[in-house]
């Protein structure tokens, strides 16, 4: 499940943490399939139309259709939140005995360190592993910490800018499948 927490538009309105999601399902690597990987994104909630579910998609090809010209306006802490009350509850598509891995994606800080880090925890002890990836100097590193599952050096990405992002696919291959 990937999460674009606090990634934002750059100045051409394109997403890089969105596009970076796109390469790696793309991949002629990646397999999507029931009995495979199953991808999901947040935001999927109020107005916004760039989320979906685990058992929304069941081809890679459904997912990359879905991307076409959507936007985003981030809320970290409720998406977050979502990946316990909606995205890793059966109904969403989560199968039991598998591992429940979510990337969140920060290009600054959030609008509220306290409930940001809070959501992290209970997503953490709902058994949800938390990759937290930082882009730019934007980000508060002492928040991205907190949202890290641990180890954090397994668990927290440190990029200069998104350029770098795509450099992470293999990294992500190696957390998915260890």
């Amino acid at each position: 499940m990937f999460v674009l927490g606090s990634a934002s538009q750059n100045p051409s309105g394109t997403m890089p943490a969105l596009s970076m999601v796109q390469k790696i399902i793309s991949d002629k690597n990646t397999y999507v399939g029931d009995a495979s990987l199953r991808f999901g994104l947040i935001p999927k909630q109020c107005d916004l139309d760039i989320g979906f579910n685990l058992n929304t998609y069941k081809t890679k090809e459904e997912i990359l259709r879905h991307f076409a010209e959507r936007e985003v306006i981030p809320s970290t802490a409720d998406y977050i939140n979502q990946l316990v009350t909606d995205s890793f509850t059966a109904r969403s598509g989560d199968r039991e005995g598998v591992r429940n891995l979510a990337v969140v994606i920060l290009d600054r800080a959030s609008h509220d360190f306290e409930e940001t880090v809070a959501a992290a925890n209970r997503a953490k002890a709902a058994g949800i592993e938390i990759v937290a990836v930082a882009i730019g100097k934007e980000v508060n590193d002492n928040e991205v910490s907190l949202i890290a599952s641990q180890p954090t050096a397994n668990y927290k990405i440190t990029l200069s800018d998104y350029s770098e992002l795509t450099d992470l696919k293999h990294k992500f291959y190696s957390l998915i499948c260890p």
